[in-house]
């Protein structure tokens, strides 16, 4: 029995250890985007190996609040929260194999050439930066944030994101070539949604029609 047991648990700890490796390599829905909605849509002309080919960005985030603060106070507490998820979905980015540009070195770029990427800019304007800085696409996001009550009794609450949209823009033609929407159920907070956004862009730029080519498939 012993023997049986020690089988059985060997068994059960290689076939969770294989669906962990599955889910690191995007063959499985990731434990992160689980309480995630993840929709995408891409042009028509655009390809798999086009997105694949993506792998030099730079990530910028504008704010959306739902909270009611003075305008002062919203504003620094903006980019304060700007600037923390930049530095997260760069850091996640980075380990799932992106060259992300740094804030800092963005910000100079931007210094130098009389531009402010904040709030909703086009498309053009970001791939002229893209195209200065030399990389593949410039990563347009917007953030919702709402305020969630902490405990069943209602005691404290924090300021969690609720939706998230990421728009890449192709530095080429300085078009908008796919659009990755993020609905989080309950709210992340902003550390977690920015690790979320980073693993849902770099799956969806990895194989952003698996979906319709297994339609296909079945047909």
């Amino acid at each position: 029995k012993v023997l049986t047991y020690s089988i059985l648990l060997a068994i059960y700890i290689l076939a969770f250890g294989c669906a962990g490796a599955l889910i690191a390599s995007g063959g499985l829905v990731a434990t992160e985007l689980e309480d995630v909605e993840v929709k995408a849509a891409l042009q028509p002309y655009i390809t798999s190996e086009d997105l694949q080919k993506i792998r030099r960005v730079a990530v910028v985030i504008a704010t959306e609040s739902q909270i009611q603060t003075d305008q002062q106070s919203s504003s620094a507490s903006s980019r304060e929260l700007i600037n923390i998820m930049i530095d997260n979905i760069t850091l996640e980015l980075m380990n799932l194999g992106f060259h992300v540009i740094e804030r800092i070195s963005l910000d100079k770029v931007l210094s130098e050439q009389g531009l402010q990427l904040t709030g909703a800019i086009d498309a053009r304007t970001a791939a002229r930066v893209g195209k200065i800085m030399g990389i593949d696409a410039v990563v347009l996001s917007n953030i919702i944030i709402r305020q969630k009550i902490l405990g069943h009794i209602g005691i404290g609450s924090a300021q969690v994101i609720s939706d998230a949209t990421m728009r890449v823009v192709g530095i080429e033609k300085g078009d908008v070539v796919m659009i990755v929407t993020l609905s989080y159920k309950r709210g992340q907070k902003p550390a977690e949604a920015a690790k979320t956004m980073a693993i849902a862009l770099s799956q969806k730029l990895k194989n952003p029609l698996r979906q319709k080519e297994q339609q296909a498939d079945q047909k």
